[in-house]
């Protein structure tokens, strides 16, 4: 039985929201706006201006901590603050598919799970101590520091970013552009 969307976000933000408070308090406040559960995947700020269907964000179900620590078991050590993410959830498409938050392919229906799985692109990549989280419209890959949990933005063509690892609270909070972009619905 699918709950009500609200009562679902609150669910999912009530697993990792002491680790992410601020991108929790983001998600509330756009979900006041537009919410929607569609297969289990959490759609918040529509935006019919774009498409009939379009949503600013999709928030992937949330993997069982088992399942999670399975998928994860070839990259430990792997930071418990991934394990709250995706219990939260499995990953995301945030600003209309811009940033993609990765999570874990683990069997479920395709248009229930996240776009990239975390373990191929860390494997490809095989840096010692950073795992590939995220990524964006202009192919710039996040790498997320297993010892200090902070997230480091590798330009395309420009190899990882010499400036120093931003809080994944920080940035997964985007402050500037939920400023940006909120205005839109």
């Amino acid at each position: 039985m699918e709950l009500h969307p609200i009562k679902e976000l609150e669910f999912r933000l009530a697993k990792g929201e002491c680790a992410f408070p601020r991108f929790a308090a983001m998600l509330r406040d756009v979900a006041e706006k537009s919410i929607r559960l569609q297969d289990g995947v959490l759609l918040l700020g529509h935006s019919p201006h774009i498409a009939p269907e379009s949503y600013c964000y999709s928030l992937y179900p949330p993997l069982p901590e088992v399942d999670i620590r399975r998928g994860l078991r070839k990259l430990e050590p792997f930071p418990e603050l991934l394990v709250s993410l995706l219990q939260m959830m499995n990953g995301a498409s945030l600003f209309w598919g811009d940033i993609d938050i990765w999570g874990i392919h683990a069997g479920q229906n395709v248009f229930c799970q996240p776009a990239y799985d975390i373990r191929n692109e860390t494997a490809r990549q095989s840096r010692s101590g950073l795992l590939a989280v995220a990524s964006n419209g202009g192919g710039d890959t996040a790498w997320m520091d297993c010892r200090s949990f902070g997230i480091r933005i590798e330009p395309l063509d420009k190899g990882l970013a010499v400036s120093s690892f931003a809080s994944i609270d920080e940035w997964l909070s985007f402050e500037k552009g939920i400023a940006d972009e909120t205005h839109l619905f």
